[in-house]
């Protein structure tokens, strides 16, 4: 078995990052979750809120015995667009939220970007930028190492070795279209025309239980994210 470590993982109810936390609790650590929350897409926003909060109570069942603790929710506007690939974009956000995270004893900072994602060639650029956010840390000589667990990883690996009831919850889709909802329910189906949803249909991860919410699927909402503690950063780009 591993060293136990305190990690903290970027969230955002997706594949990726499900599994990185999934990962990480069966190796045996403790997992701190940072989400954030990019308000200039509401309806995305929205289903990940709710897929957030159900991976998490899924998770908080198959590992009882592990410390998983949701840290911060960041509320982020973009107001001004420079690039037309949000995951650049999203990145240095996360980063941003995640060492705002860290404020509490954090070994090390998970990202959870794979051998297929637009961005793996850049890896070594992010951690040269959260270098440069060092100095925004509360203690300098605690500053935690930032990894990329799965940059190896190929989708389909993820997709085989995840639990089919995580696959079920997962959320891809940039543009859903919420059909209902109120406060403890939300109903919605994804696009279908997005970049993600058409990367999904054409890996057939779909087809094998990744994200089904064709037909749509009503999802509960778990008061922990929904009432947690909220902090506002206006950043422009």
């Amino acid at each position: 078995m591993k060293e136990k470590k305190n990690i903290l993982v970027s969230f955002s109810g997706g594949l990726d990052s499900t599994y990185l936390l999934y990962k990480n609790l069966l190796e045996g650590h403790n997992v701190s979750i940072c989400y954030t929350e990019i308000e200039n897409n509401s309806s995305k926003v929205i289903v990940e809120k709710f897929c957030v909060e159900r991976i998490i109570e899924e998770l908080r069942k198959d590992f009882p015995g592990h410390k998983i603790t949701i840290i911060d929710r960041y509320n982020v506007k973009i107001d001004i667009v420079l690039s037309n690939n949000m995951c650049f974009k999203q990145i240095l956000i996360w980063l941003l939220s995640l060492v705002y995270s860290t404020k509490t004893e954090i070994d090390e900072v998970h990202i959870g970007i794979t051998m297929n994602d637009d961005i793996n060639p850049y890896i070594n650029d992010i951690k040269k930028i959260w270098k440069l956010y060092k100095k925004f840390y509360y203690n300098n000589e605690k500053f935690p190492k930032i990894k990329f667990p799965l940059y190896k990883t190929p989708k389909y690996e993820i997709v085989d070795n995840l639990p089919e009831r995580y696959k079920k919850l997962v959320t891809y889709c940039e543009d859903p279209i919420i059909i209902s909802q109120d406060n403890n329910i939300v109903e919605f189906k994804n696009c279908g025309n997005c970049n993600a949803c058409k990367t999904y249909i054409f890996r057939n991860f779909r087809d094998i239980g990744c994200g089904q919410f064709n037909p749509p699927l009503k999802l509960a909402g778990i008061p922990s994210l929904s009432k947690g503690k909220k902090k506002k950063n206006d950043q422009q780009k």
